[in-house]
């Protein structure tokens, strides 16, 4: 009867030290598991932070090329670009007296954008692409594909 104890005793303790390392081994993977979501929302952050920047650089260097080419004579409507945070292009027009106009950009400013767009891409990546344009002024007045 003694044995039979012994040996349900050791059974039982067999029981404890399976569970208590099972237990053991989900507080280490538990463990791992809160280190790896630290580590993926500081990349997360810093991919983030790293776009944001980019994306910042990109619309200086269009707004740079931008103004280079546009119109002076419009500087009573003048035409504000910027980088949505979707990476959209937002356009908008805005009179000399800050008041926002409603007015549709012509597929010539549309253009300019888009040139500006590109130079500001490649100025931001250091990367010299060529940039193939069919008639690149076709859609430009006359007075600024003179310029």
């Amino acid at each position: 009867m003694i044995d039979a104890k012994e040996k349900e005793v050791k059974v039982q303790k067999k029981v404890v030290d399976d569970i208590t390392e099972k237990s053991t081994e989900k507080l280490t993977l538990l463990g791992k598991q809160k280190e790896a979501e630290k580590f993926k929302n500081v990349f997360e952050e810093l991919v983030e932070t790293y776009a944001s920047s980019k994306k910042n650089e990109v619309e200086k260097h269009l707004l740079e090329m931008y103004e280079d080419v546009r119109d002076p004579v419009m500087d009573d409507q003048y035409c504000q670009i910027s980088i949505g945070e979707d990476y959209s292009i937002e356009k908008g027009w805005t009179g000399v007296d800050g008041v926002a106009r409603k007015r549709r950009m012509s597929a010539g400013y549309d253009q300019l954008v888009a040139m500006a767009l590109i130079y500001g891409l490649c100025k931001s990546t250091m990367k010299n692409i060529p940039l193939v344009l069919d008639f690149p002024f076709g859609r430009l007045d006359k007075g600024n594909s003179k310029r």
